[in-house]
């Protein structure tokens, strides 16, 4: 009875170890987190998330949808995770990216360029508060139009 536990076991080991290398992608087609630079290129998009606030002078709470703008990338592309950092686990497959830290000149290029293809440069980081909407964000650099 033991012997079947154990070659179970094992073989879930050896299965567990098989998805997670296929998570980290160790190849080097994936992107890494900051603080390296990377450039994705995809379509400017905008979606409404609702966001709940509460206001401390009065007491009330109450829900607004909010306006996130994202990536939608041309094709989906993996992160490396960082060893030891649980906020930035290694991704696969990710579709669209949301942008942080966007300045009122590079919101005026995101805004003429939405729905249309643009270039992001800038700083991959992992999702760590209720305020993000996606797995993996961008500390935005630059915005520029796609030629």
């Amino acid at each position: 009875m033991r012997k079947p536990m154990i070659a179970a076991g094992i073989a879930l080991g050896i299965f567990l170890s098989l998805v997670y290398a296929g998570l980290t992608y160790a190849g080097a087609d994936c992107l890494e987190y900051g603080p390296a630079v990377v450039k994705l290129t995809g379509k400017a998009i905008i979606e409404k998330y609702p966001l709940q606030s509460y206001n401390y002078l009065t007491g009330d709470m109450k829900v607004e949808n909010v306006d996130f703008e994202f990536l939608l990338l041309d094709k989906p592309i993996c992160v490396k995770g960082k060893e030891g950092d649980e906020y930035s686990p290694p991704q696969a497959d990710i579709r669209k990216i949301e942008l942080k830290n966007v300045n009122k000149t590079q919101q005026k290029v995101f805004n003429t360029y939405l729905n249309r293809k643009i270039v992001v440069t800038g700083k991959l980081f992992g999702r760590h508060t209720r305020y993000h909407r996606g797995d993996v964000l961008i500390m935005v650099e630059s915005i520029t139009p796609a030629d």
